[in-house]
């Protein structure tokens, strides 16, 4: 990853954290799912990240969303179907995608995959699913689609440490340097 990836996952956390300040006055539960729920999960931004995958229980909090989704300038892009089921697609004015549906229990969700408690990442709480859910979810998305993206979250989601070079990030002076330039200039001082 280098310090334009970390960059735009800010930004999207940046924007969640908008759109949680007004669920939470109107008192909407919402959960994470995807690639960002599993950054959220394991408390690191291991990959790029620019899209939000946001899941909530009721077609009632749907709606209540989506007027909050117009009151911030979010407007509807696009809609899908996975497995029978619609996914809408809203960007914002900034470009950030995010694909949206009311549960039901669709997806084979259990009311246990829908924890209480919000976790962090940078500065950012929200919900997200289940360590179980989101680890069938993204096995079937690896499996499906096959994306670099998505061997990265199943080895994320598997435990499995992911090392790379890239570029320093969060280190003052040395931000934005390659990890082999990091190394040399932290030897030579």
């Amino acid at each position: 990853m280098n310090i334009n990836d970390y960059k735009k996952t800010i930004k999207v956390l940046e924007f969640l954290k908008r759109i949680q300040v007004e669920v939470d006055k109107e008192d909407i539960k919402n959960w994470l799912l995807g690639g960002l729920a599993l950054a959220v999960e394991a408390g690191v931004i291991y990959r790029c990240h620019e899209d939000l995958d946001i899941i909530v229980k009721t077609d009632n909090d749907y709606r209540k969303l989506i007027n909050i989704f117009s009151k911030l300038g979010i407007e509807k892009k696009d809609e899908k179907e996975i497995d029978g089921f619609l996914i809408y697609t809203y960007r914002s004015k900034n470009g950030v995608e995010i694909d949206i549906s009311p549960n039901e229990y669709k997806f084979d969700l259990t009311n246990q995959d829908f924890r209480d408690g919000e976790k962090e990442l940078a500065g950012v709480k929200s919900r997200i699913l289940s360590k179980k859910y989101l680890r069938k979810f993204k096995e079937l998305q690896y499996k499906t689609r096959g994306l670099d993206k998505d061997k990265m979250d199943w080895d994320c989601v598997n435990g499995r440490v992911i090392a790379v070079d890239g570029v320093a990030i969060n280190s003052g002076y040395f931000d934005g340097l390659p990890t082999q330039t990091f190394k040399e200039t932290i030897i030579e001082r």
